[in-house]
């Protein structure tokens, strides 16, 4: 796996930086105010999500062997793993006509803040606009029926931050926390690493496991996910004197031991998931960019919804004016690439019928509903393995059964603002939101679940329940800032695009609108390039900038001086003399240009789909490629309920008839009348 951004390709040899890889994938250009700089997120992102990436790869890879395909070179880029961070926002630009760019925090999705620090409560849908309005005592805006319009609430965006300033400002972060919960809103507050390794509902769940580190006992996350008869092989094992040997050992018939073997011996599909059926439950982005993973690596994958409870993704930047509306969601269709839909209506008894006899046949059911969703539609994962032993039974919730926050509910935003938000924005201001990335990284953690399970599956012939608490998997990639603030370092927070100890390491304006660059440097040799190839080589003489330490001391005084030189030059051209260099200078792409981008064209990380009602678009494809294992998706995202006869019919057997009554009793099929 090559660190910066493929092996090939116009970026094979280009010097690569965290920063810039996060620019050049375009995640830069949608994050932080529209009139300032483009920021990077906080951490150190992409090593640690191209990790996630490129195990989910590995284990694919080990499933072909399994099956008797042949050893697989696998490569990750980084580039196109920053990319795979963003929600689609080419087909936001050509589904719905806009460019999405850096919004900065538009209310009332971003930071509020109240009397001890900032809170969130992302309304994504209407109905939790409506019910937030209600909690802060504004409800009767919408008496005004406009009121219920993303535009109108964006065009009145200051005059409702005022009225409901008072109420934030006499609360705390807990508060309203608590309050906006009752309300079954998805509100988190603002947290910090510190925080984190107090929280009451991560020691309620035995999250934390001790460990020695530097000398000094801290607390480390356990693994983020639970596969029912297995464990991982822990590190305090081998601490009690016991040897690698034996640790494995005690895991045998786990998916962690190893050399596990299974399969049928059939020949190998170049799709290693195929032949497993997946009865998708999911909605928003953690659960369906899991499924989608799974369709796209060959598993039959069955989205079901209903005319009466779609998936809530559906109405987000909906163009309720146009017919099927449901069906111009860019991000419902930027993650259901290659399934089937099924239109179920699950709450009648003849739907749950339906759907417990497609459970007998199923290998995977996974949902990430809230916790008491499936209970109550009597679908606990002890009544679904029942029905078909064999199964995994995949549940996804918010954050875990067990501990005080147990029923709250939560999505991607929500555990960005508790986990990692609160070191992202410029120095010394708000937090900035960074755009829900954390549902993929659910989904990563996810799919490797399930990647384990079946292959666990496989050494024992059983099926099995498996767990992944969203929240969980994201404080499990923050780990080094858990255990950094631990050791006595200062609590991660705001810098803008600043490094611990490089400098330069920020985004210059360029010539052109909204045109940016950003450079990283290293060492002395580095800052020789760099002042060389902006024609300012006596920079390397002044004594302000001798030396890394001198350069981070007067790091400002740096900014202005480089900011100087490169306004007026043209980006991708000063971006090619520096790299010719050495130097870590990247461009910042706008995101919805991607598609057009050459390294992502070069790898084939964008491929044209055409989809009924909505047309030809660009669609993403996975930032992993293999030698001998077909990745892309089979077909677009499907119509609601498109596939909703030839599933019953290839699955149950049921006749025509049956269907045109079930249809007509509104058990199967339907469309979506209310946009609430």
């Amino acid at each position: 796996m090559r660190a910066d951004h493929a092996f090939d390709g116009p970026y094979a040899d280009y010097a690569a930086s965290d920063l810039g890889i996060t620019a050049l994938g375009g995640w830069m250009s949608v994050l932080g105010e529209p009139s300032r700089e483009p920021l990077r997120p906080g951490g150190e992102m992409i090593p640690r999500i191209s990790g996630l990436f490129a195990l989910v790869a590995a284990l694919t890879g080990l499933r072909h062997i399994r099956q008797g395909g042949a050893p697989q070179y696998i490569e990750v880029s980084q580039q196109a793993v920053a990319a795979s961070m963003l929600i689609a926002p080419w087909l936001v630009k050509s589904m719905l006509g806009f460019p999405y760019e850096r919004r900065g925090n538009p209310w009332p999705m971003g930071p509020m803040e109240c009397a001890d620090g900032y809170v969130g409560i992302p309304p994504l849908t209407p109905t939790h606009w409506e019910m937030m309005c209600q909690l802060m005592g504004i409800g009767e805006i919408f008496e005004d029926p406009q009121a219920h319009d993303y535009g109108w609430r964006t065009a009145h965006a200051e005059e409702l931050k005022a009225r409901v300033q008072p109420w934030l400002s006499e609360r705390t972060r807990r508060e309203v926390f608590e309050q906006a919960q009752a309300f079954r809103l998805p509100a988190a507050p603002f947290q910090t690493a510190a925080d984190r390794v107090q929280c009451p509902q991560l020691e309620a769940r035995g999250f934390w496991k001790e460990a020695e580190i530097d000398g000094r006992t801290v607390k480390v996350p356990r693994v983020s996910y639970s596969i029912q008869g297995s464990e991982p092989i822990e590190r305090e094992r081998l601490r009690e004197g016991g040897s690698m040997e034996e640790a494995v050992r005690a895991t045998a018939g786990s998916p962690y031991r190893n050399g596990a073997r299974g399969g049928d011996g059939a020949r190998p599909s170049s799709k290693p998931f195929e032949g497993i059926r997946v009865l998708d439950m999911t909605w928003f982005w953690s659960g369906p960019y899991a499924t989608v993973m799974l369709a796209a690596l060959g598993a039959d994958v069955i989205k079901i919804e209903s005319a009466q409870r779609p998936d809530p993704y559906r109405y987000i930047w909906a163009l309720t004016a146009r017919e099927s509306w449901w069906e111009w969601s860019p991000l419902w269709v930027d993650t259901n690439c290659g399934k089937r839909s099924m239109a179920l209506d699950l709450s009648s008894p003849e739907g749950k019928e339906i759907f417990e006899r497609m459970v007998a046949g199923a290998d995977v059911v996974i949902s990430n509903y809230a916790n008491r969703v499936m209970p109550n539609l009597g679908l606990t994962r002890e009544h679904l393995l029942s029905i078909n032993p064999n199964l995994i039974a995949v549940t996804m919730p918010g954050y875990g059964p067990g501990g005080p926050w147990e029923e709250y509910v939560g999505y991607g935003v929500a555990f960005e603002q508790l986990v990692c938000a609160s070191m992202t924005g410029y120095e010394g201001e708000a937090p900035q939101m960074m755009g829900g990335f954390c549902d993929p990284i659910v989904s990563l953690h996810t799919m490797t679940a399930i990647s384990l399970a079946l292959q666990q599956r496989e050494a024992t012939g059983r099926g099995m329940a498996v767990e992944v608490p969203q929240c969980e998997t994201l404080d499990s990639i923050f780990a080094p800032e858990h255990i950094a603030v631990q050791h006595g370092a200062p609590v991660p927070t705001r810098h803008g695009n600043k490094h611990p100890w490089m400098a330069p390491h920020n985004a210059y304006q360029t010539a052109g609108n909204d045109q940016w660059i950003t450079i990283a440097v290293a060492s002395d040799e580095e800052f020789s390039a760099l002042a060389n190839g902006l024609g300012r080589p006596e920079l390397t003489s002044d004594d302000r900038f001798a030396g890394s330490e001198a350069r981070k001391r007067n790091e400002a005084a740096l900014d202005a001086a480089i900011a100087e030189v490169v306004k007026e030059r043209d980006g991708p051209e000063l971006e090619r003399e520096l790299q010719a260099r050495g130097v870590k200078a990247c461009r910042v792409v706008k995101a919805y240009l991607l598609p057009e981008d050459e390294g992502l064209q070069h790898m084939g990380f964008f491929k044209e789909m055409t989809r009924p009602i909505t047309g030809t678009h660009w669609q993403k494809q996975w930032p992993f490629r293999f030698s001998g294992i077909d990745a892309s998706h089979r077909r677009p995202a499907p119509i609601m309920g498109e596939h909703t006869h030839e599933v019953i019919q290839e699955l149950l057997g049921l006749s025509d008839e049956e269907l045109e009554r079930l249809e007509a009793s509104g058990v199967i099929g339907g469309s979506i009348k209310a946009f609430a």
